[in-house]
């Protein structure tokens, strides 16, 4: 399959590959992205400026045509799922995807950083956040105007894999419009965290993409207050289930209380040090 084959068809641009010289007479490749509505253009500006950050650094033009081509594709998914709601997230997403990247902020001090970005799962929509060899996380972000109870998705987020612990975060935050950390600052933090690694930050800026979160940021944003941030930890039992598989089995959505969990499991009450220990003690294979 040539280049000018892998193109992808991405709704409201007209993309072409064609061939120049330069002043030496070499051929080279020239790809070609126009908006096709007038609307789109400030948007347009936004895909092109992702195109010159996820190609910094490389000097060969074949490579990178074949690294812009790989891109349209991971914005032409982003067009089909996204092009009548460009720049928004609602607040439910802004939160949840918070919750998930202050998460993985933590455990890149703990773990080799690809390992972390492969681990992340909450983009591919799988029954827990971050799986790991012998450890999975699953985070739940509330408001502090919510009561401690979050909604589970199913069984499976409250059973533990076979031979594998399993952690809930809780975190509960206060938010508003005006002041705080917003997604971009905290993405690009751990872009900083990320910095000389190009591989980890492609795959980090792929799964923000499965996230419906534009590489340039968005126009809506929340605020989330660090000083107001409360943290909870929970290592889930394996007798979880067991005791709720028959009044919950055919349930979709169940209420996850803390407060009924920390009356019931007093001792799965735990921390950060204890959660990351079960981490820790792969670190050489990650």
């Amino acid at each position: 399959m040539t280049i000018s084959q892998q193109l992808p068809s991405c709704k409201g641009f007209e993309v072409k590959l064609t061939e120049v010289k330069d002043k030496f007479g070499n051929i080279l490749p020239n790809l070609t992205i126009v908006g096709k509505q007038n609307k789109q253009n400030e948007f347009h500006l936004y895909v092109m400026n992702d195109f010159i950050m996820f190609a910094d650094g490389i000097s060969s033009n074949s490579e990178m045509a074949i690294r812009a081509i790989e891109r349209l594709h991971e914005w032409s998914e982003y067009f089909d799922r996204c092009s009548d709601t460009l720049f928004k997230m609602d607040g439910n997403a802004q939160r949840g995807l918070y919750g998930e990247l202050r998460f993985l902020e933590k455990l890149l001090m703990y773990a080799e950083h690809m390992a972390v970005i492969v681990a992340w799962r909450g983009p591919e929509k799988q029954s827990h956040d971050f799986k790991f060899p012998t450890v999975h996380y699953e985070v739940k972000t509330l408001t502090v105007d919510q009561a401690d109870k979050v909604s589970i998705n199913g069984m499976a987020q409250i059973t533990p894999p076979k031979e594998k612990e399993l952690f809930f975060y809780l975190i509960k935050m206060d938010v508003n419009e005006n002041t705080g950390e917003t997604l971009q600052d905290i993405i690009r933090r751990i872009e900083v965290t990320l910095e000389g690694d190009n591989e980890a930050i492609a795959l980090f800026w792929k799964k923000l993409l499965k996230m419906n979160y534009p590489t340039t940021g968005i126009h809506n944003a929340i605020y989330f207050h660090e000083l107001l941030i409360h943290e909870r930890w929970y290592r889930i039992p394996s007798t979880l289930s067991d005791i709720e598989h028959d009044s919950c089995l055919r349930m979709k959505n169940i209420d996850f209380s803390s407060f009924l969990f920390e009356q019931s499991y007093p001792e799965n009450t735990t921390n950060e040090k204890e959660a990351i220990r079960y981490l820790k003690k792969q670190k050489k294979i990650l």
